[in-house]
């Protein structure tokens, strides 16, 4: 199988009873080991940039900034704009806090990190 490593785990069948010499006392048994999916591909099967409205309001609930959904929605942010978003643009949507502007903006970092996209 492509993609996959094998391993023998090997243990004693106590069963088959210690008194005999010409027994089987030992088993082997294979069992394949998976590769792990990346998370990523997991997150959205469509690319950040395709984003909607919609998903950029969840990806705010996610990062606890629920209270900006209403304001990106009413801006038409939408993915490909939430990539490019800079401080002083945020500052223009009425973010104030400092920390919450650090969060989006590392947010939007990890985005485009996890999805591969060139900034």
């Amino acid at each position: 199988m492509k993609g996959c490593r094998l391993t023998v785990f090997m243990y004693q069948d106590h069963a088959l009873g210690y008194g005999k010499r010409n027994s089987r006392s030992s088993v082997f048994r294979i069992v394949p080991k998976f590769k792990k999916e990346k998370a990523a591909k997991k997150m959205s099967p469509q690319s950040v940039e395709r984003w909607g409205t919609e998903e950029v309001g969840v990806w705010l609930e996610q990062l606890s900034l629920g209270e900006y959904r209403d304001t990106f929605t009413r801006h038409d942010i939408r993915g490909s704009e939430l990539l490019h978003l800079e401080r002083r643009d945020l500052k223009d949507l009425g973010i104030s806090k400092v920390g919450h502007m650090k969060r989006i903006l590392q947010g939007t970092k990890e985005l485009a990190k996890a999805f591969m996209v060139d900034l």
